[in-house]
């Protein structure tokens, strides 16, 4: 069965309207006949016009709404309505069919490992990456929040657990900052399926467009900018990009 495709794309600066609306190019290599739904979560009206523009040509529907401005956000307008859904974000390019691939858990998606991050300075907990991420089966979902909220079993301690398993947020432990980015503490409730490197090789993910500049800064991650920048003049150099991307988290774990 096909699932909607809801894809949150953000964007502010024109210099990097091409890198956060790349999916767009390719969307339909990926996903040719499922329903494609783009919330728009900037505030540029110009921006917005291009992106929509660019939405309508590949048959997408466009949405804004102004409780909706993060992937955290749309996730947790979809989980309400009970169908199961993949997330995208807008710089995904994709290079192969992903359509009709099965799933057996209730999530799915590429595991990024717990590793340290230079741009937060944080360590950053494993996770299904909200990049590609696909929602299979609600219902478990809804029953792990479910578990957290109204644990009878120690009704003193169901008070003060979390009930959100979808937004990012740190905590400390012995004075070291952990980062639990979207969806984080989902998968550290109720695991997921990773994708294997045959799924893998059907995509690629730019990462960071909504806040390219910020990554600049760090060390060894100065091309950056330039790199998505001029992504769309050669789009074939970002294919194989999550083989390099793997080698920093395995060089970065902790």
């Amino acid at each position: 069965m096909l699932k909607d495709i809801y894809i949150p794309i953000y964007c502010e600066n024109p210099d990097y309207l091409d890198s956060s609306s790349l999916v767009l190019d390719s969307i339909r290599i990926g996903f040719p006949n499922s329903n494609i739904n783009v919330f728009l979560t900037g505030h540029n009206p110009v921006i917005n016009h291009d992106i929509t523009l660019k939405a309508y040509d590949k048959g997408a529907r466009v949405f804004m709404y102004d409780n909706i401005r993060n992937n955290g956000e749309l996730i947790k307008h979809r989980l309400v309505s009970g169908y199961p859904f993949i997330l995208i974000d807008g710089d995904v390019i994709f290079w192969d069919n992903c359509e009709d691939i099965e799933f057996s858990k209730s999530i799915a998606g590429r595991l990024i490992p717990e590793y340290y991050c230079p741009l937060t300075k944080t360590l950053t907990k494993s996770r299904l990456h909200t990049s590609f991420l696909v929602f299979n089966d609600l219902a478990k979902i809804d029953k792990s929040k479910a578990k957290l909220e109204f644990n009878s079993s120690n009704k003193l301690l169901s008070s003060f657990i979390p009930s959100d398993l979808i937004s990012p947020f740190s905590c400390f432990d012995k004075g070291r900052q952990i980062f639990y980015d979207t969806c984080a503490n989902l998968y550290q409730c109720i695991g997921g399926e990773a994708f294997d490197e045959n799924i893998l090789n059907k995509y690629d993910h730019l990462g960071c467009s909504s806040f390219i500049e910020e990554v600049n800064k760090c060390e060894g991650f100065e091309g950056s900018i330039d790199f998505h920048k001029n992504i769309k003049k050669d789009t074939i150099k970002a294919k194989g990009l999550w083989k390099r991307q793997q080698e920093f988290y395995e060089s970065a774990k902790v």
